[in-house]
């Protein structure tokens, strides 16, 4: 408990709470003590957005909230006049549960034009991701649905909204950004071409994406991205040596790539190799994307399930278990952790292991389907631990559920094809079907490596 030796004034409060944010490390608790002896005003909100960040970061999520009890988000606009305070302060809101507030406050901040246009559509743009990772997909999609094309200068304004779209997997929305860009000349963004044909590759048009992409390199695009996608895309069709060729030509390229976008070309190679039957070669890709701290939480948790489930093809559960729980902790408060599907797979294996056995499959699903990239299987994934602990539990009704939330999922084919796994079709459970399977199977993945884990993890479920 903090005490003040003498009677000091707000002004004076204000001042040592900022100096104690300013310590190296911060003072947080002390801070925190102090702030919450004075009430809410203008001149107290800058620090107070310091506070609440250096919260966030130190996982105090409730302390965080208290700062912004009876928080008047207008009335603060009105009294900063610094643009940065209130891009600091949307760059809070979504992670404190103020999804009415920062709502509210966008369309008082458009009414009274406090930003210009293109100021506008970035705060917009930004808030609606933040929206995303935190798994509250409802909130980001008015936001984006309020943003009109026509209005939008920036090239890379447009392609962010595209972008975005496709997160919350509003793939026809964004094919009529990337028309309409195309249709103002405003497609000469590195990333125009690849995020095009990511939402191709989510429509099920595969063969238009692969055009897309190579006709974006024959132009000597230098993007990074279109060798990526393009082994991306070879891998998911079978052609795992053509996919090698382009992971190969991309991490020999350049010495310079950014450890986030370094972490998930690991996963790839590993990935590739792995479906190469190179099985010792692709754990120490995921080994190596494991190394560093990066800023995209999600690549590592991508690298960690990757890891895991290559484990499991092994049977070594316990190492399994183990790399899995690894990527469970791995957390910061822009991600929001029960997508995790380190989470998930985590509990699954520790229930096959006999070590947590009174934990409850029924929330998974939901936890599952906040995962905000549809253009990657994990979702999938999660749900389909979820469907096999859910039948092994013999929760046969809520197992039909769950596998017809994969069969509407992602790209799924007019058969049952989900990214390699064949789950269901007419509404009939085929997981203990083992001749169905095998026939499915043969006919469209004769070389799957998902479809081998698939397998796998049903004979686990016994």
């Amino acid at each position: 408990m903090l005490f003040l030796s003498s009677k000091i004034g707000n002004t004076g409060i204000i001042g040592i709470a900022s100096m104690l944010l300013q310590s190296t490390p911060p003072a947080i608790q002390p801070s925190y003590e102090l702030i919450s002896l004075i009430p809410p005003g203008a001149n107290s909100w800058e620090v107070r957005l310091r506070l609440v960040l250096a919260l966030l970061e130190h996982d105090q999520v409730l302390k965080a909230e208290r700062i912004f009890e009876n928080f008047n988000a207008t009335e603060f606009i009105r009294n900063v006049q610094n643009v940065a305070n209130v891009k600091s302060l949307f760059n809070l809101l979504p992670y404190i549960q103020q999804p009415e507030i920062t709502l509210e406050t966008l369309d008082f901040i458009a009414s009274n034009n406090i930003f210009d246009e293109y100021s506008l559509i970035e705060l917009k743009l930004r808030t609606a991701n933040l929206f995303i990772l935190i798994g509250k997909s409802d909130v980001a999609e008015l936001i984006l649905d309020s943003i009109s094309p026509a209005e939008i200068t920036n090239q890379n304004h447009l392609i962010d909204l595209s972008l975005y779209y496709i997160y919350l997997s509003k793939f026809e929305s964004a094919m009529n950004i990337f028309d309409f860009a195309e249709q103002k000349g405003m497609f000469h963004h590195p990333y125009f071409s690849v995020f095009r044909a990511i939402n191709q590759f989510c429509l099920n048009d595969i063969e238009k994406a692969k055009t897309t992409i190579d006709n974006d390199i024959a132009s000597n695009s230098s993007a990074v991205l279109n060798m990526f996608w393009k082994a991306k895309l070879f891998n998911y069709t079978g052609q795992h040596d053509e996919a090698s060729f382009w992971i190969e030509t991309l991490l020999n390229g350049s010495s310079d790539i950014p450890l986030v976008h370094k972490c998930f070309y690991l996963v790839e190679k590993g990935n590739t190799l792995r479906s190469l039957g190179r099985i010792d070669e692709s754990i120490k890709c995921y080994q190596k994307a494991v190394e560093n701290d990066i800023g995209a939480l999600h690549w590592l948790w991508i690298a960690y399930f990757e890891y895991a489930m290559t484990l499991v093809y092994l049977r070594e559960l316990n190492g399994a278990l183990s790399i899995a729980i690894k990527g469970y902790k791995c957390k910061s408060y822009k991600y929001n952790s029960k997508y995790n599907p380190c989470s998930i797979l985590s509990d699954f294996l520790s229930l096959r292991l006999n070590q947590l056995p009174e934990t409850s499959v029924h929330g998974w699903a939901d936890c599952a389907c906040l995962w905000p990239y549809p253009f990657f299987p994990y979702k999938i994934w999660m749900l389909v631990l979820t469907g096999i602990a859910l039948e092994e539990k013999r929760f046969y009704d809520e197992a039909r559920s769950v596998y017809n939330k994969i069969h509407k999922t992602y790209i799924c084919a007019s058969e049952v094809k989900v990214n390699g796994l064949f789950l269901m079709r007419e509404n009939e459970i085929i997981f203990r079907n083992r001749n169905r399977m095998d026939i499915l199977q043969s006919k469209f993945w004769p070389n799957d490596f998902n479809w081998k884990i698939f397998r796998q993890l049903s004979d686990l479920a016994g």
